[in-house]
C-alpha cells in the first residue's frame, strides 16, 4: 500500500473564469483530499497562479499534474512534495481585548503577528507562517475569545537550491493555430 503525502501543486492559468472550471472540474474528478487552494497573480500578466494542496500518494499526483496541463487555459503545472516547497498562509484574527490586551499582545508577539487595528474591546492581528503555526496562533487567542478569522489559504514556491520539476508557463496557442480550432470544433458538436 502507498501512503499518501502533502505535495503542493502550482498551476499557470489564463485569467478568465471558464479556465477556472476547467481545471477545478479536472480536480475535482480526481477526489483527491485537497487539503489548501488559492488563487492570486503570477509573473506574467493575464495569468494566475493557482496553489493546490492537496494529500494523496505520488501516482496520483503525477497523473492529476498531467491531466491539468492538458486542459486549455493552463499554461503550466508542476508538483513538489512539502519538503521542497516554502509555503506560508495570511490569516486575519479579529479578537476581543477587553481586561486582556497585555496577554493578546504578548501572544501576538510571541507569533510574530501584528496588530493591524485595533478599538477599545477589539484587536486586529495579522500573521504570515506556515500553517500549523497560523492555527497555533488562533488556538492560543481562543481563551481571550476570537471573534473571527480569515485565512488566505498556502501559496508555495519551490526552494532555493532544490532540483525540482520546475514551474513554467508555456505561450497560449494562437486563435489562428489549426489544434487550438480543431480544439473549438470539438467543443461546439
Amino acid at each position: 500500500m502507498t501512503s499518501s503525502a502533502a505535495y503542493s501543486i502550482c498551476v499557470g492559468l489564463e485569467d478568465e473564469f471558464l479556465a477556472f472550471n476547467r481545471l477545478v472540474g479536472v480536480v475535482r474528478r480526481r477526489n483527491l483530499a485537497i487539503e489548501s487552494l488559492s488563487i492570486g497573480s503570477g509573473q506574467e500578466a493575464g495569468v494566475a497562479r493557482v496553489t493546490i494542496v492537496v494529500r494523496a500518494d505520488e501516482g496520483a499526483v503525477d497523473r492529476l499534474v498531467r491531466q491539468l496541463r492538458k486542459v486549455i487555459g493552463v499554461r503550466g503545472a508542476a508538483a513538489e512534495p512539502e519538503a521542497s516547497v516554502a509555503s506560508r498562509e495570511l490569516a486575519l484574527i479579529r479578537v476581543r481585548t477587553t481586561g486582556r490586551y497585555a496577554e493578546v499582545l504578548d501572544t501576538a508577539g510571541r507569533f510574530g503577528a501584528t496588530v493591524l487595528e485595533e478599538s477599545r474591546d477589539e484587536a486586529l492581528l495579522e500573521v504570515t507562517g506556515p500553517g500549523p503555526m497560523v492555527l497555533s496562533l488562533i488556538r492560543a487567542l481562543e481563551p481571550c475569545g476570537v471573534i473571527d478569522v480569515a485565512r488566505s489559504g498556502v501559496v508555495a514556491v519551490s526552494r532555493p537550491g532544490t532540483t525540482s520539476a520546475g514551474f513554467e508557463t508555456r505561450s497560449i496557442p494562437d486563435i489562428d493555430s489549426e489544434r487550438y480550432q480543431s480544439v473549438l470544433t470539438l467543443r461546439d458538436d
